[in-house]
């Protein structure tokens, strides 16, 4: 079994297609064909089958489901290794691959940036900005060597080295002139007649938008705006008289500046969750990914998540 093989075996299944592998490997469809079959000759089975009026052609099979994360760990121990070996020889890239949700990439990661190129000038930070889910995926398929992310709902699974390293919860805000902006012991009934911005794709605060307006019986209040850009969620909020539930990590810079400010509830338990510092339990980080990992330790001590709170 070689590794381009799984490279092959994953980008069909990515692509739906044979011909939608061979697009994204630059081979021939035909070739993509003959690397599979050589696969499955190899194994003893069958990983992949075709499947007539569905969105993807092509979809795994009960072994294919099986093979799948061990050629994504297969694929990432390879490119790692590679790494380690050009950082050893002196000719690698000094590149640290991070993953990062979004609230922890708009206040904790630019200011890990920030300290960790001080000390290292001539390495390259790369980050990609997802939702959580995608973020651990990229984790297990070796796209990110390291992730600061928020706590999934349901908990790191077998294969992540995970590290706590920022409490983080809910509050409600507003822009610091709003009606309610200085009245205090306010009822979620207060909050319900104004427009409402949903500022992406946060499981937690999600949830407990659900929960709190459930509790209270009432309905749902009218989102003036939707959008996964916390950039603009948060300029909109500036600009009207809307409100937002929100992780304080995505509002901290904002309530910090005067922009924003936390309105004052009567009553409000949030649930807290960690933002958390994630990366394969298999597979050891290389000299700039671990300097990357200390420099973010150094900054979450520092941090004064609370002042937004």
């Amino acid at each position: 079994m070689e590794l381009r093989q799984l490279q092959h075996f994953l980008a069909v299944l990515e692509t739906g297609s044979f011909h939608g592998a061979a697009d994204q490997t630059g081979l021939t469809q035909q070739a993509i064909s003959r690397s599979i079959k050589k696969l499955e000759q190899e194994l003893g089975v069958t990983v992949l089958e075709r499947k007539a009026r569905t969105r993807h052609k092509v979809t795994a099979t009960a072994s294919g489901r099986i093979l799948i994360p061990r050629a994504q760990v297969m694929l990432a121990e390879a490119a790692a290794f590679q790494n380690e070996i050009k950082d050893y020889q002196g000719t690698g890239s000094n590149i640290v691959r991070v993953g990062a949700t979004p609230a922890e990439a708009r206040t904790l990661v630019p200011r890990i940036i920030s300290a960790f190129t001080d000390k290292y000038p001539e390495t390259r930070v790369q980050v990609i900005i997802d939702q959580g889910q995608k973020v651990l995926e990229n984790i297990s398929s070796g796209v990110h060597d390291l992730a600061i992310c928020s706590e999934p709902r349901g908990g790191i699974t077998h294969g992540y080295k995970a590290e706590k390293i920022v409490k983080n919860q809910s509050i409600f805000v507003a822009r610091s002139g709003h009606p309610l902006a200085k009245k205090s012991r306010l009822k979620i009934e207060d909050l319900a007649t104004f427009g409402w911005v949903s500022a992406g794709l946060f499981e937690h605060t999600i949830f407990e938008f659900i929960r709190i307006f459930n509790d209270a019986q009432l309905k749902h209040p009218f989102h003036a705006l939707e959008t996964t850009s916390t950039e603009l969620a948060i300029k909109s909020i500036e600009d009207n008289d809307y409100v937002a539930l929100m992780p304080t990590l995505l509002a901290h810079d904002s309530i910090l500046s005067g922009s924003l400010c936390r309105l004052k509830m009567s009553r409000h338990v949030s649930d807290t969750w960690s933002s958390m510092m994630v990366s394969r339990s298999h597979s050891p980080l290389n000299q700039m990914t671990a300097a990357f990992r200390d420099t973010a330790r150094e900054i979450s001590l520092n941090f004064d998540a609370e002042a937004a709170m």
